[in-house]
């Protein structure tokens, strides 16, 4: 059963972080928030907000209290400080990190938050260069988060056993699958294990 359960966390874990990054960045530019002339753009969550948020799940000197480039989306958001497209069709962000807000069952408790850090970066490649001033961008083909990856969660409630991380690298998708040869590690609350070659195909 813990191994089961060990390997849907982790399953979880990183196709919410790997094909919400991907929404994050694809979405925002296929389909641009539209306004008639002369609307005012709608504005973004007070910044003292985002900032409370921040400074509860990031250290002080971190990189994600210093200004990152930030898109936000209703159920999360993506930081990152750089930002490199190429002409193939490839883009890389890095360092990345990816604060995924699941819906709250319950009003009165905070939600679980889902935090995915890719300090190496992320690299997305589509079929036709990005063009943002037309807000174009091509066919998804498949990414890659680059080296290194923590997805961490924290515990239910203050005195509750039951943080998630899991560590591993190099993680790859496409359209069909996400894998990785590499190591992966693993901490439920006490339990804990470790594999490799995680392949989990994607259908629908």
């Amino acid at each position: 059963m813990l191994k089961r359960l060990a390997r849907s966390a982790i399953g979880l874990g990183i196709v919410l972080a790997a094909y919400w990054l991907y929404g994050m960045i694809a979405v925002p530019w296929i389909e641009p928030p539209r306004s008639a002339a002369g609307d005012p753009a709608p504005l973004p969550p007070p910044v003292s907000e985002r900032q409370a948020m921040f400074e509860s799940f990031f250290p002080p000197e971190s990189w994600q209290r210093t200004n990152p480039k930030v898109l936000e989306s209703d159920r999360g958001v993506l930081l990152f400080q750089e930002y490199e497209p190429a002409v193939d069709g490839r883009i890389r962000l890095y360092p990345v990190t990816v604060v995924f807000l699941p819906k709250r069952n319950d009003a009165s408790s905070p939600a679980r938050p889902v935090i995915l850090n890719a300090p190496d970066g992320a690299e997305m490649l589509f079929d036709a260069k990005l063009d943002l001033t037309r807000a174009r961008v091509g066919r998804f083909l498949g990414g890659r988060l680059i080296g290194e990856i923590e997805i961490h969660s924290p515990p239910s409630e203050p005195l509750a056993d039951d943080a998630v991380t899991i560590r591993t690298r190099n993680v790859q998708l496409d359209e069909r699958r996400i894998w990785t040869t590499q190591p992966v590690v693993f901490r439920f609350g006490p339990h804990h294990g470790s594999g490799r070659d995680l392949r989990i195909d994607l259908t629908g």
